[in-house]
């Protein structure tokens, strides 16, 4: 059987509109930037939390963080998602399946999120997707989605060359497949997203895993995304 490998939001868990105001609050309060919420993302060549923190370091004070202030923004990320939790506890909204989908692959499936990983332990303890011991790859793993991918991959025995399957929403997982070579999964919200996915080079793209068997037998034979 296939090693699996999922990334979390939008994937396992929702509203990351939300978490990304979270985000993008702590980021204007440490670099005094004025992001918004509609902040483009796609340019950046990375999509973890160290990556992006240091490619709007370099961009806004042409410098990269140092090891203290990275330090100091973690714990204002985590600060702002625990008083946000104690507000709304039910923030995360796990999407349809998931938690039994993870049920049945423990032992063969780790998380790659590019969240670090106080945050993680967050989210999956708050949408209740922590009742299975799954290994993390968090953003200090790698700054970019396919070392994040490969590390978790790793953690499970694999090695380049060996069949697996990652489960993602964003272009940037399917990417990080695709320069893996294994099978991808994208998990699209609506029809717009799906096509987006699918244009992209996505060959297999669901919206949720309340169908858990199809889903398992999909992962075993899913394949690596084409070019867009």
């Amino acid at each position: 059987m296939r090693p699996l490998v999922f990334d979390l939001d939008l994937t396992l868990i929702r509203d990351q509109r939300r978490d990304l105001a979270l985000w993008i609050g702590a980021i204007n309060a440490a670099l005094g930037t004025d992001l918004g919420p509609d902040h483009d993302w796609s340019p950046y060549p990375v999509h973890t939390d160290h990556g992006l923190l240091q490619a709007l370091s370099r961009t806004h004070r042409g410098r990269d963080f140092t090891a203290e202030e990275r330090v100091g923004f973690e714990a204002l990320v985590v600060s702002r998602l625990d008083a946000a939790l104690v507000q709304t506890p039910d923030i995360f909204e796990t999407i349809a399946g998931a938690r039994a989908l993870l049920s049945a692959v423990e032992g063969r499936a780790v998380i790659a999120t590019g969240n670090i990983h106080p945050v993680t332990v967050r989210k999956l303890r708050a949408s209740g997707l922590d009742h299975v011991r799954l290994p993390c790859s968090c953003s200090a793993d790698g700054l970019d989605r396919a070392g994040l991918v490969r590390r978790g991959l790793e953690r499970l025995g694999w090695r380049p060359g060996d069949p697996a399957t990652s489960f993602g929403d964003g272009t940037w997982d399917l990417r990080a497949a695709r320069a893996l070579g294994v099978g991808f999964v994208g998990i699209a919200a609506d029809d717009a997203h799906e096509e987006h996915l699918r244009g992209a080079g996505a060959r297999h793209v669901v919206r949720d895993y309340t169908d858990l068997d199809s889903i398992l037998e999909l992962a075993e034979r899913a394949e690596t995304p084409g070019e867009a």
